[in-house]
């Protein structure tokens, strides 16, 4: 259902998961589980041993790409809320917006930390179809800025350049190509009309027209770069700082790759990211990325334990932020309220 633009920004995102403190429980405890799993596989002395060390410049590195992240992803959502038409977000508005969306009490609900998204654009006067395509084309525009990177790094690998991985590992981000050019295709100005769909239209028929219409927004934040370009500015920051936090996080415990194969497990073990997975993703994440890294040639030991101190940071800190953030919700309405650019349902 729609979220009224009178109600509470708070109320709104509470609303999108029917049981919030029941959620969070569940997805803390999936979390935990996992983390406690592969304590238990690399070793408690392990870890101990690497947080006794002065391992301290890591970890300020950990934190400090979260920041990154945090900013990049600030400057994605407010150029994807704007182009096109759209609504003009605050900037301390859209990063304060982040903080909760990135938190793991938000993320905990099965359209993830993108519900926070859509009502925040709902507040700030876009209408719910519009809200909904746009939030999508958020998540198009992360992976139109991740896939091409992890693609050529994987062609590198492919031909032993900075590292070697399996085919099977490599290659499928080929992909990539054939993907950009069928999207290109299905949002010809001439065509992207005839894919929309009505109320009427059947579930799958729907979904098409949704998954087109995001593609649509990434083509006009393209096409119109000059005003919008700093939104693949933003994504990049955003997949750059997490990355750094991934980094840092394996030099803790002796993990060392390349350049091309970090991007490439980092891409592989991250299919889906924090925001779009359902509650968040607890526990798929870890094991992904541990297991991701044995194909590298790391040892599961420290590979458990390098996930284990990233996810520290790109998960359980995000506690932090958004604590800080809540008490502050309502000067986050009015900024949205007051802000320039109202968009027509």
């Amino acid at each position: 259902m729609p979220t009224p633009r009178s109600s509470s920004l708070i109320r709104g995102w509470l609303d999108r998961s029917q049981h919030p403190v029941v959620a969070l429980a569940v997805v803390l405890a999936f979390e935990a589980l996992a983390l406690a799993a592969l304590v238990w596989k690399a070793g408690w002395d392990h870890i101990v041993h690497a947080i006794a060390v002065d391992n301290f410049a890591w970890f300020a590195l950990c934190a400090g790409g979260q920041l990154i992240a945090y900013v990049g992803y600030t400057i994605g959502l407010r150029a994807t809320a704007q182009v096109d038409g759209g609504v003009e977000l605050p900037f301390p508005a859209a990063r304060a917006v982040v903080s909760v969306g990135f938190g793991p009490f938000f993320s905990a609900n099965p359209s993830g930390g993108f519900s926070v998204d859509y009502v925040t654009l709902r507040q700030a006067g876009m209408g719910p179809r519009r809200a909904f395509r746009r939030v999508l084309g958020l998540s198009a525009l992360e992976y139109a800025v991740l896939a091409p990177a992890v693609a050529v790094c994987a062609l590198l690998l492919f031909f032993d350049v900075g590292g070697s991985a399996p085919p099977s590992v490599t290659l499928p981000w080929l992909a990539v190509v054939p993907g950009a050019v069928a999207a290109a295709w299905l949002t010809s100005p001439k065509r992207v009309k005839r894919f929309d769909a009505g109320k009427d239209a059947g579930r799958l028929r729907r979904g098409f027209a949704h998954a087109v219409a995001s593609l649509a927004v990434l083509r006009a934040l393209v096409v119109g770069w000059r005003r919008c370009g700093w939104a693949f500015l933003g994504a990049a920051l955003y997949w750059a700082g997490d990355m750094l936090t991934f980094w840092a996080a394996l030099q803790t415990f002796g993990v060392r790759l390349s350049a091309a194969a970090l991007v490439v497990a980092y891409g592989t073990g991250w299919a889906l990211s924090r925001r779009s997975l359902p509650f968040g993703g607890p526990g798929v994440v870890e094991l992904m990325l541990a297991f991701v890294l044995t194909w590298f040639g790391v040892p599961f030991a420290p590979a458990a334990a390098g996930v284990v101190a990233y996810r520290l940071f790109n998960f359980w800190l995000a506690l932090l932020p958004m604590a800080i953030v809540l008490p502050f919700t309502h000067r986050v309405e009015r900024q949205i309220a007051s802000s320039p650019g109202r968009s027509p349902p």
